[in-house]
């Protein structure tokens, strides 16, 4: 995930490809109070060549975490840069 912003009850992330493998981009955003919103953008989103994604979703309230692929369903070459905090 190289990017993540809020604004006006949405929450944009933007996610760069550093792997050779279409996976779905599968996001979690953690909520003040601990409620979860989830939503997944199809494979398909790499088609093309792109480099990076952005996907936004409503949220409903003020983000304290965003997650790529909880669950860990996806094969990843790096899981460390797929967990943000707000700070």
């Amino acid at each position: 995930m190289t990017k993540v912003e809020q604004s006006g009850g949405r929450v944009t992330v933007t996610v760069a490809d550093r792997g050779r493998l279409y996976a779905p981009v599968d996001v979690t955003a953690t909520l003040e109070g601990g409620k979860t919103v989830h939503w997944r953008e199809p494979a398909s989103v790499w088609f093309g060549g792109k480099a990076s994604v952005t996907t936004s979703h409503a949220v409903g309230g003020t983000v304290t975490k965003v997650e790529l692929d909880a669950a860990h369903d996806f094969p990843d070459v790096d899981r460390s840069n797929d967990s943000w905090t707000r700070s």
